[in-house]
């Protein structure tokens, strides 16, 4: 298996996530056995491209006629 570059992400991570370093050929292993020292390099804040902004639903009260 050719050396590929370790890097260590906090668990759980997303499939958004998983699958980009996977693509990128790196090996994920779990933050917790990263060694001492390791600085992870800071992650770029990510914001979907379409974002859309749902109202919330608008509560219906029943009248029950008796």
């Amino acid at each position: 298996m050719p050396d590929r570059k370790i890097v260590y992400l906090p668990h759980p991570v997303s499939p958004e996530t998983k699958a980009k370093h996977l693509a990128a050929g790196e090996r994920i292993v779990d933050a917790r056995f990263a060694p001492k020292g390791y600085a992870p390099e800071p992650a770029p804040i990510a914001e979907p491209e379409n974002v859309v902004e749902e109202k919330p639903k608008r509560q219906v009260r029943r009248k029950f006629k008796k």
